[in-house]
């Protein structure tokens, strides 16, 4: 095992790469952890198969490669998932409905029986957790609304323990941000499902109407607008966008678009150049092979993981 812990984070497999939402909830707050860590990014590639093609997790992987601020592996869920059967076996026949449906990310659906999702989609919790508990993970790097699922993973954990006589750490912990999640400009949790998100490698365009919608919520008409005060998420995004301290203090609705815009623009222009930089580098499969290699050592972490722990 390694000296050093280890932060997981990850997404679904879906179109469009990454979005500001991803970047927030993977990557924003890392400096909490206060120790030396690796990181593990999962490209969840088992669930919605009719929309994920090679590409999806190509694009994902470009991103995530451009935008991190720490040396990060990247991995396909369904390249790690033959290692982990031992555990999400065990996880499945301890697990019960009503517990799976009190963690699952769509527990609303589930509790009004109106679910309409794949068999896959329905115990993406039991393979997250496996992976979670497999690789080791010391912290998961997600919203706040996966705190179940990272309580599904130490309580799997504690239960391998109680009836193995097994050593798996009663981990993950979850890294607190405040926010929990990033909103995007019309309240909502930004997610693809809302169509409310801006990508990570988007256009001058596209990120000017965004800060637009974003800024102009804070007050109804012109005059209410000159005078408006900087919201709540304007801070967060200008943190996110590393504007200069205090930049939206006393500033009015038309300065902070403007202020915003700039700081969003500049933040942006420099994860899609990287971005561009590793395209041109990983032409064609290349990307491929550079996942091969990160879940080459991923697998291996598994299995250390498993033979320390008697499994």
């Amino acid at each position: 095992m390694a000296d050093t812990s280890l932060v997981v984070g990850g997404c679904r497999a879906t179109p469009g790469g990454l979005h500001l939402g991803h970047l927030y909830g993977t990557f924003y707050g890392l400096e909490l952890i206060g120790q030396p860590f690796n990181f593990c990014f999962v490209i969840s590639d088992c669930i919605d198969r009719e929309r994920v093609n090679a590409n999806c997790y190509r694009d994902i992987a470009l991103c995530v490669l451009g935008v991190s601020p720490t040396d990060v592996s990247v991995v396909r869920e369904s390249r790690l998932r033959p290692s982990l059967a031992t555990l999400t076996d065990y996880i499945e026949r301890s697990l019960s409905f009503r517990r799976l449906r009190e963690v699952h990310p769509r527990r609303d659906l589930l509790k009004a029986s109106t679910f309409e999702g794949t068999v896959a989609d329905f115990v993406y919790p039991v393979h997250q957790a496996s992976y979670l508990i497999g690789l080791g993970a010391e912290w998961a790097s997600y919203n706040d609304d996966n705190v179940n699922v990272v309580g599904l993973a130490r309580r799997a954990a504690s239960q391998l323990n109680h009836h193995f006589g097994t050593s798996f750490p009663n981990s993950p912990r979850l890294i607190p941000r405040s926010p929990g999640r990033l909103n995007s400009w019309d309240g909502r949790r930004m997610a693809k499902s809302n169509n409310n998100t801006l990508g990570v490698n988007s256009g001058p365009s596209q990120i000017d109407r965004f800060v637009k919608r974003m800024v102009g919520r804070s007050a109804s008409g012109p005059t209410s607008f000159a005078h408006s005060r900087p919201t709540e998420i304007e801070l967060v995004y200008a943190r996110l966008f590393e504007a200069p301290p205090n930049a939206l203090q006393g500033a009015d609705g038309f300065a902070r678009i403007e202020i915003l815009q700039r700081a969003a623009r500049d933040r942006l222009g420099k994860y899609r150049e990287r971005i561009s930089e590793l395209s041109d580098r990983y032409r064609g499969h290349r990307i491929d092979e550079l996942l091969a290699h990160f879940e080459r050592g991923a697998r291996q972490r598994i299995a250390d993981t498993l033979e320390s722990c008697g499994v």
